[in-house]
Order: C-alpha cells, then sequence, then structure tokens
C-alpha cells in the first residue's frame, strides 16, 4: 500500500493587502494515496492568521488523517458543505456526524478524522481553521491529539450509547459541544445577526470561537449592506450568485463569482453589493476576532 503523501501545499496567493483570488486562479493538490485515500485541495492563499482552503471529494471518496498527520498544537476546524454531504468520522472516540449542503461540522483540539463521501455525487467543502501555525506560548511541548492512545483500535461510532439511543440524544450532544467534539450545525441552529438600519443584512454564524467565526450571508436583488468591519483578517467566498465587495476607504471594488475568494485585511470597511435580479450567497470567516466584545 502507498504511504500517505504530506508534502506542503503548493504556493497560493500571500494575504497581505485585499486581495482577489479567482476560483481558476487556485492552486490545486492532489492529497493521500493508496491507504489515506485521496482528496483534491485547492489552495487560495494565507498568512500568518488565515487561510482559505476548500477540498472535493469524488462519489465514494475519502480521506483519513492519522493522528500523526494532525497538528501538534489545538485547532478550531470548520467544515463548510458547499455541495453533496460529508461524513466526519473521529476514530479516536467513535464520534460521526454527518452533514448535507448548506450546513457545518466543528470541533476543538487537536484531532485525527476521517471524511467520507457517501454518496453518487461530489462533495464541496470549505475547509478553515485557526490558529494557522503553532502560538508561540506554546514552546516546544507537544499538545496531545483528542482521544488518541497508541495502540487503540480504531472506534467504528459510540458504541457504548447502544441500548440508549435517541434517549442519550440531547446529554450526548450538549456533552459533545461543551467539550469541543465533531458537531453538525444547520442554518436554522445558526447565531444571527441583522446589520444595518437603512441597510439591513442577515448574517448566520454557524461558528464563533476565541480563534474564529465563521458563516454565512444572503442578499436579495439589488440589496446591499452598510459598512461592516472587523478587529480580524477576514476571507470572503462566493457561493451563488455574483458578488460584489467595495471598499470605501480606498474605492476599490471587487467581482467575486461562485468560488472566488476575497480577502480583506483586520479594521477594513467594507460593503457587500448585488448588482443583478439574481440572489447571491456568500460564506465568510473571521480571525481572531469577529466584532469588539463589550
Amino acid at each position: 500500500m502507498e504511504e500517505p503523501k504530506t508534502s506542503d501545499a503548493p504556493a497560493a496567493a500571500v494575504f497581505d493587502r485585499p486581495r482577489l483570488v479567482t476560483y481558476a486562479a487556485a492552486k490545486r493538490s492532489l492529497w493521500g494515496g493508496d491507504a489515506a485515500g485521496q482528496v483534491a485541495d485547492i489552495f487560495y492563499g494565507r498568512n500568518a492568521r488565515i487561510g482559505a482552503l476548500t477540498f472535493r471529494l469524488k462519489p465514494g471518496g475519502y480521506f483519513r488523517l492519522a493522528d500523526a498527520d494532525a497538528p501538534d498544537f489545538d485547532q478550531d476546524r470548520f467544515y463548510f458543505v458547499v455541495a453533496g454531504e460529508l461524513t466526519i468520522h473521529d476514530p479516536g472516540n467513535g464520534q460521526i456526524q454527518v452533514a448535507g449542503a448548506g450546513e457545518a461540522i466543528h470541533w476543538r483540539r487537536a484531532r485525527g478524522h476521517s471524511a467520507y463521501n457517501f454518496t453518487a455525487a461530489e462533495t464541496v467543502v470549505l475547509d478553515w481553521y485557526a490558529p494557522q501555525t503553532r502560538p508561540s506560548h506554546l514552546g516546544d511541548a507537544q499538545a496531545v491529539s483528542a482521544d488518541a492512545t497508541p495502540g487503540k483500535a480504531p472506534q467504528p461510532g459510540r458504541t457504548e450509547l447502544l441500548g440508549q439511543w435517541p434517549g442519550a440524544l440531547q446529554r450526548t450532544r450538549t456533552q459533545t459541544e461543551e467539550e469541543g467534539g465533531i458537531t453538525r450545525i444547520t442554518r436554522a441552529e445558526a447565531l444571527h445577526f441583522i446589520h444595518g438600519e437603512r441597510f439591513p443584512v442577515l448574517e448566520s454564524v454557524y461558528a464563533s470561537t476565541r480563534e474564529l467565526t465563521a458563516g454565512v450571508v444572503e442578499l436579495m436583488p439589488g440589496a446591499r449592506s452598510e459598512d461592516r468591519t472587523h478587529p480580524g483578517d477576514k476571507v470572503i467566498v462566493c457561493l451563488a450568485g455574483r458578488l460584489h465587495v467595495h471598499l470605501p476607504g480606498s474605492g476599490e471594488l471587487f467581482e467575486l463569482g461562485p468560488h472566488d475568494v476575497l480577502y480583506l485585511p483586520e479594521q477594513t470597511p467594507h460593503q457587500y453589493w448585488n448588482h443583478s435580479a439574481e440572489h447571491i450567497r456568500f460564506a465568510f470567516l473571521v480571525v481572531p476576532d469577529y466584532a469588539e466584545m463589550p
């Protein structure tokens, strides 16, 4: 069996100023091998804080990220399913979540995991995580991957809950969320905000932690937003329609089609515009701080 190839990602754009990276210009890489499975990665760019990565799983495809390949420091991980269906499995404790298009999967801590596409259609996923690099305050001590035990057999699921389901559903979910385990989040469960008085826009936040905030915005035909500004760096990914982002400070105007990415540095005022007669939908990631805390 071929061993997984975990070579460095191909060189992508450096996020050092407001920057548009189109889907066509993004860098491609095929990660994995016969044993680990294979996944098509699409790299848009990154800096020390934030990155933009999408992966695609073919029908029946999968990848397995071993504990040895997981980061040796705690991260927040956020997978947003753009198309298809994604199944995430933590073989260390048997946690499994299945998310469809428009849903997200989130967890905290270092964690080896497997991803599967058990459908006949391609799965497309936004792969976001923070911090990007090992925090300096950790020194040389290596964090222990969540639930990782050398020599422990992979757990096919939560076998300890057999005979208790669905009675243990709510209790198990609450415990999983509090411990930073693998959690599925739907649009109905998102934390919603309406920003703007004259031009109100609905923002749906799927995950917001000390490390990252990620969510989705929808714009009706002809709609626009008022100025939006964040203390952290921001990445915007157009999911449907044609989005214009205006920077009132510099006068720049960026146009994003489906799967295009825009990076904005911290404290960059920006506005969303829909100049079309079509519905627009886009996802966003802010690292580390989405808003000034009260």
